[in-house]
């Protein structure tokens, strides 16, 4: 799949999510529902995810993001410090953004045990945790030891958004609408790393 390719299957995943995915969508229902019922009968999953899903708040991913800077500083990659904070910052401020756009509501969630003040679509945890751990996998792991560091920041990523749906304030279609939004975020930022990195040779 080309590069413009994959951003159009992005888009149009995105699109769908905000369209077809709402608190009236029989799915998006149906899961919130099943969600529900595992946070009543495992308490220790529940303590699990509270605990987990701050690897997607704004404290861990733009602290971790501004550690990967200093790294990539020390190695001299000017582009890929501008290219990773502009990125981890613009795509929190765009999903913000997109989340007053969009004006979806959350589900009925418990206010003791989770406490959030945002609308619904799409899932910040979910944009900002991928775009985050995905592109410092790819700058900061070595060649042979990349694949492996990808892949575990995308389970990272995917856990991150299933524990906001498990808490009960996000919406499946929000998380899908989030990582989509995340991934266009990583391939613009891979983009702009190759057209500077060939301008550079």
């Amino acid at each position: 799949m080309t590069l413009t390719a994959a951003f159009a299957a992005l888009v149009i995943l995105f699109i769908a999510c905000s369209t077809g995915g709402r608190p009236a969508n029989g799915f998006d229902a149906a899961v919130a529902a099943q969600a529900a019922a595992t946070r009543a009968a495992s308490p220790f999953l529940l303590q699990a995810s509270l605990f987990i899903t701050n690897a997607g708040g704004a404290p861990i991913t733009l602290g971790l993001a501004t550690v990967g800077a200093l790294v990539l500083a020390s190695r001299r990659e000017t582009a890929r410090v501008v290219i990773l904070l502009v990125t981890v910052v613009a795509t929190r401020l765009a999903v913000e953004g997109l989340k007053l756009f969009f004006g979806r509501v959350r589900p009925a969630f418990d206010t003791q045990l989770v406490q959030v003040h945002s609308l619904s679509f799409p899932s910040a945890h979910s944009a900002n945790s991928l775009t985050t751990y995905v592109l410092l996998a790819c700058f900061l792991a070595s060649g042979r030891f990349r694949p492996a560091a990808v892949t575990i920041a995308f389970a990272i990523a995917f856990t991150v958004g299933f524990t906001r749906i498990l808490l009960g304030v996000h919406w499946l279609s929000d998380v899908i609408g989030g990582w989509a939004a995340g991934l266009f975020a990583v391939l613009l930022a891979f983009a702009c790393d190759r057209r500077l990195g060939a301008q550079e040779q």
